[in-house]
């Protein structure tokens, strides 16, 4: 393909949008997007409790990557490109010293397996969770297990970690690189802990979110480019707010628009540089 001719985007159903893009690199580009196409109290004073280190000497975060990548009941919907988001979200976390797990195409069960393991995890002695998902989504928090069944970010990630006390009042960053809906943009439980999460998606709640099939997401990509630059010293709120601007900015130079959210109640700053030193 020469340089004149355009861009493809492809669905994640095999199918064609029919929409030229404008290439961000020099090479022609491929792209899919991340659709469905169906788609407490306080403690006592007189209870104990388990003793955890000050705030600047805990270690650096756990990091768990849920990599739905293959789809054995529907090929067609492979997310081709998602292993270069893996290699980037391990080099870059793995220059902050956390420690990574990667779930390779968990099915629903698997996920739940995972979480459960998560919610009875001792976090004492780290200073945060972060969790990255990878794969189709829809709206309304839905995300697409690899053997097709939906789970809910909200119901079956994010609650089910409020009930484990070593991570109360500790960042539970999620990570989503996912469409939250089909369009594309032109232009319930109470928990313990409300003040202890944020969640940062590559799209908008309606909205479709990019992947390049051998490049990966512009929106991983890109949170890994501003994270290897500023995540010793910024706090991490300002870089994914930056990553935002940066996506926003760049899919418009490509000839659409994909627009990145936020969902936080964290009231602290959190920097990933105050706990690099501490682990061996």
């Amino acid at each position: 393909m020469d340089s004149n001719e355009l861009a493809e985007q492809v669905s994640d159903s095999g199918t064609t949008s029919g929409e030229p893009l404008r290439q961000f690199q020099p090479a022609s580009m491929v792209f899919q997007h991340d659709a469905r196409m169906e788609l407490s109290e306080s403690a006592s004073e007189s209870v104990p409790l388990q003793s955890v280190d000050p705030p600047k000497k805990l270690l650096p975060p756990y990091l768990c990557i849920l990599n739905h990548e293959e789809f054995p009941n529907d090929p067609a919907r492979n997310r081709k490109g998602s292993s270069k988001d893996v290699e980037a979200v391990r080099n870059t976390f793995g220059k902050l010293k956390c420690q990574i797990d990667e779930i390779p195409n968990p099915t629903l069960a698997k996920v739940k397996d995972t979480v459960r393991a998560l919610a009875l995890k001792s976090f004492a002695h780290l200073s945060a969770l972060v969790i990255v998902i990878l794969s189709h989504g829809d709206q309304n928090e839905k995300i697409c297990a690899c053997d097709g069944e939906e789970y809910h970010v909200d119901r079956d990630i994010l609650f089910p970690l409020f009930e484990n006390e070593t991570l109360a009042n500790k960042p539970k960053i999620l990570i989503i690189q996912a469409c939250k809906g089909h369009w594309k943009a032109d232009s319930k439980k109470s928990d313990r802990n409300p003040s202890s999460y944020i969640k940062c998606y590559s799209s908008t709640e309606g909205f479709q979110s990019f992947r390049h099939v051998t490049a990966g997401s512009i929106f991983i990509q890109t949170l890994c480019n501003v994270m290897n630059q500023d995540a010793l010293t910024k706090d991490f709120r300002s870089i994914i707010e930056d990553v935002n601007a940066k996506v926003e900015r760049q899919s418009n130079l490509n000839g659409y628009k994909q627009v990145p959210s936020i969902s936080s109640t964290l009231r602290e700053p959190f920097c990933f540089g105050d706990f690099a030193q501490n682990a061996n």
